[in-house]
This record gives structure tokens, C-alpha cells and sequence, in this order.
């Protein structure tokens, strides 16, 4: 094979590799993590905490008591309300993580 073409390497710039052009199409925002995420959840987590306090636990003992003592009887409304209500949290606190949960 004879080679007829005398231009200099200096000249040829180079260029991203395939490779490269991936990674960096890899690096979009949504694929960052982002502590203000996790801080901001923990913040509510505390702020729920604080807000439930002793009458949470109060309420807890009582209702261990009469579980108990066979005592307890919770309506229908009460078992949906309660599912529907912890349903609403999972999902307000997935939306605040972004999906990343």
C-alpha cells in the first residue's frame, strides 16, 4: 500500500471517540444525586416526629391495651382511612425524592 497524501498530523484535530460521546450523554441532571434531597426528607421526617409527640404513644398504649384485651374493634372506615392515609405519604414523599425511592 503506498500512502500519497503528505499532510502534516499537527493539523488533524482530534475528536471524541464513541465512547465518550456516550459518558457525556450519560451525565444528564436526572441521573445526579443530590443530597438536598435526602436532607429535605429527613427534615419532614423530624417535623412528623415532633408533631405526633407523647399523645402519639399515649395512643399507641391504648390501643395495644384493648388489642390485648380483645377489646379493639376498628370500622371498615376507620382500616381504608388509615390505608388510604399512609398511601398518600408514601406517595408525597417518593414526589419530594424524585421517583428515586
Amino acid at each position: 500500500m503506498e500512502i500519497r497524501d503528505t499532510t502534516s498530523v499537527a493539523s488533524v484535530r482530534p475528536t471524541a471517540s464513541p465512547i465518550q460521546n456516550q459518558a457525556v450523554a450519560r451525565r444528564l441532571p436526572s441521573d445526579r444525586v443530590s443530597t438536598a434531597d435526602t436532607s429535605r426528607i429527613a427534615n419532614l421526617t423530624q417535623a412528623a416526629q415532633a408533631s405526633a409527640g407523647t399523645a402519639r404513644s399515649e395512643r399507641l398504649a391504648q390501643l395495644e391495651k384493648a388489642i390485648r384485651e380483645g377489646t379493639y374493634q376498628p370500622s371498615a372506615s376507620q382500616t381504608a382511612n388509615g390505608m388510604l392515609d399512609a398511601a398518600e405519604i408514601d406517595q408525597s414523599i417518593h414526589a419530594i425524592a424524585g421517583g428515586k425511592l
